[in-house]
C-alpha cells in the first residue's frame, strides 16, 4: 500500500502538468494508470476540490455499481456516502482543504448504486492540497472480501 501512495504523490503532479499542456503521456503516466487499474480488490476514486469524481477505477465499478462514465462529474456524497454521513464528509473534506486536516483512515459502511451497504476500509490522500487544484484520492478495500483469494 505504501508504494501506491508514494506513486500517487510522485506521478500525479507530472501527469496533471502534461494533461494541462496537452503533451503526450509519458511512461510514468502509463505506469500510474496501470497501477490504479490493476490493484486487485482495491477501489480507487479521485475527486476534485468540490468532491466531483475525476477518476474511478474498474474495482470501483465492481464495488459500487457505477460505471466510470456514470460517476464522472458527480459528487462523492451523492454516489457512495449514506445520507446520515453526508454532512460530516463534506465538513471533513472542507477542513482538509482549509486547514490541512487529513481525513483519518478507517472502517466505513458506504453504499452502492442500489443503496446496499458496502463495508470498506478507506484511506484518503490529498495531492496538491495547498494549490488551487487539489485532488483527493480515496482507496477503499471491501472488508467482507475473502482475503485468501487475493494474491
Amino acid at each position: 500500500m505504501r508504494y501506491l501512495f508514494r506513486s500517487l504523490r510522485c506521478l500525479w503532479p507530472s501527469s496533471r502538468r502534461r494533461l494541462r499542456s496537452g503533451s503526450k503521456a509519458c511512461q510514468g503516466d502509463s505506469r500510474f494508470r496501470l497501477l490504479l487499474e490493476s490493484l486487485p480488490n482495491v477501489a480507487v476514486q479521485g475527486y476534485d476540490r468540490k468532491r466531483r469524481v475525476i477518476y474511478w477505477n474498474e474495482e470501483s465499478v465492481r464495488l459500487y455499481g457505477y460505471q466510470a462514465e456514470e460517476a464522472a462529474g458527480r459528487y462523492l456524497e451523492e454516489l457512495i456516502i449514506p445520507e446520515p454521513m453526508q454532512a460530516q464528509v463534506i465538513r471533513d473534506h472542507s477542513a482538509w482543504l482549509r486547514e490541512g486536516k487529513a481525513i483519518p483512515p478507517g472502517r466505513l459502511v458506504l453504499r452502492d448504486k442500489q443503496g446496499n451497504p458496502v463495508p470498506v476500509y478507506s484511506y484518503h490522500v490529498m495531492l496538491d492540497e495547498f494549490s488551487e487544484d487539489p485532488v483527493m484520492f480515496c482507496v477503499d478495500v471491501r472488508l467482507d472480501t475473502d482475503l485468501e483469494t487475493v494474491s
